[in-house]
């Protein structure tokens, strides 16, 4: 449906007359798409030489549309300029207006104002203006002295004129001598764009929030801008919304407005000066054991909080999919309670991985914790009456070391051994085939759990594992010899090469766990390597020697060692020929990220967490339609999955 015309007024200007009318709309055109209909007629006469700008349909509302061979004879602009010539001093003109689409549909006329064309003088002022504003007025008059008059603005002696409301204002020249109105014009006033917004008062350092501009940013006419101190700021015209990254080590953050138009320049100005709160803080999730057949979540309920006012009290629980490294929330539960079961969870099947995040009260959640992954055991058969406990590792904390317990019931088992906590199997030596219920427990290492409560319970000897028994052991293929290899070319460490990638090379090829288990077992001060098999150097004013060994985890026994050497440090580092810069891509049901290095997060535009991964280069994440915030070190993007 065309609305037609709300407003329209007519200003007679020097040696032109200016008409002026509001813009109409349409849902099936844009606003540059609309034409206008004007129609300018002599008051009270009719037939020929009563039109000075004919409308072509003789003012019906009903009559059809066409095209004319003159392209300018509908107007798309919201004024029109003619020469004073064409009028008639003191006759009175009628005016409105109609609006066209494409389409040649049309609305109603607008509502007929009246003007008439002064003699003697001339009043002169812009079509609009805004509250507040000096507004130059001028005059050109041969009748002697003249007064100006306006409703509810104030005329100043310097030939100017300030409106305190917005709407439109008449203006009118009035005779000194005889108090006759000479003269009229009109103009209109608007109000001064409102820059207020909703923003906290307090984030956290390292969020990233989005905030809803104001709506006078959506006029058409408007040059906005939106800036931030110790912030990454992207504005999108489209949704009216700006993505602001904090950094990750700014303790306060002034987001900066910027607004003008036509009528409002210079630049309309505001700030916000945020307060941000606790650099580098993330909520602590202590441990996930194993209770009831469920994976429990333990946290800290005292934990310290950055400024609990921001803090809805409560606690997200997210819990990763079958896809890796993408989290589904499965539940939320007060902070105070420490803890949490999934009772969706099948510990006796799986590990599973966990996180938690804390919402605040701005409708963001704060970064998500460490990833927690519980322990999973499973048993194999062995030689004999031996039975072969291999497990996952737990991930979230430093394990010092593993607690096996064995017996003949599940409510009745007893510490069979202690192992390191780099340990990933054991053998449990039998003389008999009865069953035997295992589980699994483990010890933190000092400092990593927060509370009084917690460190004293990681130092008891409880289980963390599900319990399996020796019926379900099962019969493997065992390996026989491993052989450890490089994915490197040259295995040879420098500085310009501090890092390997072992891999285990097993035989039989067809064995049924090909799983190592990998240490140190000789010059742990010169080098590390994690569970996946990166030995990484640590190269200081001392040359050495490191043994790495890879362990069959199926109760084989079988081990195969390998000598690298470190040399000394002469300080000259890599080569590195500069990165490129980070891209943020999305499609149809994913996102795709190249050239980017360390954690990345990928969250809803209301701070929902739905992946969270360590990159290396590139990653894609698989996701349904809807917005996504993508945050990956200092780059920020908002985007769309399609």
């Amino acid at each position: 449906m065309i609305l037609m015309v709300i407003w329209i007024y007519a200003n007679q200007k020097n040696v032109e007359v200016v008409i002026s009318w509001s813009g109409a709309t349409d849902k099936e055109s844009t606003n540059n798409q609309l034409l206008y209909n004007i129609s300018i007629r002599k008051n009270g006469e009719t037939g020929d030489g009563s039109y000075i700008w004919s409308p072509l349909n003789a003012n019906d509302d009903n009559a059809k549309m066409a095209r004319t061979g003159i392209q300018t004879y509908y107007r798309q602009a919201t004024t029109l300029s003619m020469p004073i010539s064409r009028f008639e001093a003191g006759k009175t003109y009628e005016i409105c207006v109609q609006t066209l689409d494409p389409w040649m549909a049309h609305s109603p006329f607008s509502k007929v104002i009246e003007f008439t064309p002064t003699d003697t003088t001339l009043v002169s002022l812009p079509g609009k203006a805004g509250v507040g504003q000096a507004v130059k007025v001028s005059v050109e008059s041969n009748v002697g002295e003249i007064t100006l008059t306006t409703d509810d603005g104030e005329v100043r002696n310097d030939g100017t004129i300030v409106w305190s409301t917005p709407c439109l204002k008449t203006v009118q020249a009035v005779s000194a001598v005889n108090s006759q109105v000479k003269g009229t014009v009109h103009i209109m006033i608007y109000e001064q764009p409102s820059l207020e917004l909703n923003i906290p008062d307090k984030v956290l350092a390292g969020q990233t929030i989005v905030v809803n501009m104001p709506e006078c940013f959506r006029n058409e006419d408007a040059k906005v801008s939106v800036s931030a101190d110790n912030a990454e700021v992207s504005y999108d015209a489209n949704t009216n919304q700006a993505v602001v990254a904090i950094s990750d080590n700014a303790t306060s953050c002034s987001l900066k407005l910027n607004y003008s138009d036509d009528v409002w320049s210079p630049t309309v100005k505001k700030s916000y000066d945020v307060e941000v709160v606790d650099v580098g803080w993330q909520p602590q999730l202590a441990q996930v054991t194993v209770a009831d057949g469920h994976n429990v979540l333990k946290w800290n309920a005292g934990q310290t909080l950055p400024d609990a006012s921001i803090f809805t009290g409560k606690v997200n629980v997210y819990r990763e999919t079958n896809v890796a490294d993408s989290y589904e929330k499965i539940g939320e539960i007060a902070l105070e309670n420490g803890r949490f079961v999934d009772t969706d969870s099948r510990p006796d099947v799986k590990s599973n991985r966990y996180m938690i995040t804390l919402p605040t009260v701005y409708g963001v959640e704060s970064a998500p914790s460490r990833v927690h992954a519980s322990v999973h055991l499973m048993v194999n058969k062995g030689m004999g009456n031996d039975i072969n406990l291999h497990w996952t590792p737990y991930e979230g904390a430093d394990i010092s070391l593993y607690v096996i317990f064995a017996g003949a019931t599940p409510d009745n088992m007893q510490v069979v051994e202690t192992l390191s906590g780099y340990s990933r199997s054991y053998v449990h030596h039998r003389t008999s085939d009865d069953v035997t219920y295992y589980a699994i427990g483990m010890k933190q290492k000092s400092g990593a759990m927060k509370s009084r409560g917690m460190r004293a319970e990681a130092k008891q000897e409880v289980v963390s594992s599900n319990v399996i028994s020796s019926k379900e052991a099962y019969a493997v293929k065992l390996v026989t010899n491993i052989e450890i290899q490089t994915e490197e070319a040259d295995a040879t460490i420098s500085e310009t090469q501090t890092t390997l990638h072992l891999k285990a090379w097993v035989t039989p090829v067809l064995a049924t766990i090909a799983n190592v288990e990998w240490s140190i077992v000789e010059g742990a001060e010169f080098a590390t390597i994690d569970k996946n098999g990166v030995f990484t150097a640590n190269m200081g004013s001392k040359a050495g020697s490191v043994v790495v060994q890879a362990k069959a985890i199926d109760g084989s026994g079988v081990v195969a060692k390998r000598t690298f050497d470190i040399p000394q440090s002469t300080g000259v580092s890599a080569v590195t020929n500069g990165t490129s810069a980070v891209t943020i891509l999305s499609g149809y049901g994913n996102i795709l990220v190249k050239n980017a290095s360390g954690l990345m997060t990928v969250t809803t535009a209301s701070g929902v967490v739905v992946h969270r991964s360590v990159v290396d280069s590139e990653r894609k994440v698989y996701l349904p339609v809807g917005i996504y915030i993508v945050k990956t070190g200092k780059t920020v993007k908002k985007v769309v999955v399609r």
